[in-house]
């Protein structure tokens, strides 16, 4: 769904008209290898298959799974992220995340689908 959609869908959820049987997922991603990311490097965390990822988001649907996270090599990144913000000052955070993790660089030789 586009984002305007998106913004529709919530504000129709959040006023609590939950259409009968339908159920809420929340998908949390990271790169596909797909044309959508080519150029896209990772030093930490390789690239997901799209086959695979299609067959987790399948069946995290199929079994009512509220929460599915994708990067399943780390439980819960965004916690242990948003812990390691609480916890070191911003300028080690940051140099930790950018220059030893290379978050901040996955996308420097970033082309897309052409």
């Amino acid at each position: 769904m586009g984002g305007y959609r998106m913004v529709g869908l919530g504000a129709h959820r959040v006023a609590g008209q939950k259409e009968p049987g339908a159920c809420d997922h929340t998908i949390a991603p990271y790169y596909i290898t797909t044309g959508m990311f080519d150029g896209v490097q990772s030093k930490v965390f390789p690239l997901l298959n799209p086959e695979k990822v299609a067959k987790r988001v399948l069946g995290a649907i199929e079994g009512n799974k509220k929460m599915l996270m994708l990067m399943k090599w780390i439980p819960q990144p965004h916690h242990f992220i948003r812990l390691l913000q609480g916890l070191l000052p911003m300028r080690v955070f940051d140099w930790l995340l950018g220059e030893v993790l290379g978050i901040y660089h996955t996308m420097d030789n970033f082309t897309g689908r052409k």
